[in-house]
């Protein structure tokens, strides 16, 4: 499929793993993307891959990220970012970004970290992240890390190098859920690779923790103690 929309000025797009290209959108200001791929039946809610069909998807993503250079808002879903996650792992360079305002869908797993942290990277004007927490689903950790083998990349060394602080989704989903101290992480890592941020909006309302009071005033302590916090605005939502 190809999008010709020169006039277009939003795109929400959820596409599949049929590849889709687009060609002309010039005038967009804001785009929303995701993948929508074929979720199992299973009470743990993966996402089945099979080898071939990696490669595509990376080359299909960064091929609408290089034609949304110029766009000022942008959207990505968790699965978007675990194939963009694979990508920076295989060391493919990203496109830079003049985006102002993203905005991401994750779980906080490191499955979507690496994705995520390569994009804050080559957006050097974002003023404003916002993080949308969820549920962990995706696609299954097995299947990423037999993907990254089959490339000549040893999963654990590409994971504990730098993610390390990200436990799979497998993980939180069967024990720790997320924690006060994985949002932490999940911050710092945010400071740590945006020096232009102003607004970091961080927004719970999609995970079972955050019913528990006090681990949310445990968020609510949080800013004042996290370094290279200067000057950024960071505010919880539930």
């Amino acid at each position: 499929m190809e999008i010709v929309a020169p006039h277009v000025r939003f795109l929400e797009l959820r596409s599949t793993k049929e590849p889709c290209t687009l060609v002309n959108v010039s005038s967009l200001i804001e785009a929303s993307l995701d993948l929508c791929l074929t979720v199992d039946t299973c009470y743990y809610p993966g996402i089945h891959l099979k080898a071939d069909d990696y490669l595509p998807l990376q080359n299909m993503v960064l091929k609408m990220l290089a034609n949304l250079q110029n766009v000022k808002e942008l959207t990505f879903g968790s699965n978007f970012l675990q194939i963009l996650s694979l990508a920076e792992l295989r060391g493919i360079s990203f496109p830079t970004l003049k985006v102002q305002t993203l905005t991401v869908s994750l779980m906080f797993a490191r499955s979507v970290i690496p994705g995520i942290e390569r994009l804050l990277q080559n957006s050097p004007g974002l003023k404003k992240l916002i993080a949308h927490a969820k549920s962990p689903e995706g696609i299954e950790n097995k299947d990423v890390d037999r993907y990254l083998d089959s490339q000549g990349l040893n999963p654990n060394q590409c994971w504990k190098s730098k993610y390390e602080a990200f436990p799979t989704s497998n993980e939180i989903f069967y024990n720790s859920g997320v924690t006060s101290k994985l949002v932490a992480s999940f911050i710092e890592m945010v400071l740590k690779n945006v020096k232009t941020l102003e607004t970091l909006i961080v927004a719970l309302k999609h995970i079972r923790d955050t019913g528990d009071a006090e681990w949310f005033e445990e968020l609510l302590q949080m800013p004042p103690t996290l370094s290279n916090s200067n000057n950024v605005s960071i505010e919880f939502r539930r």
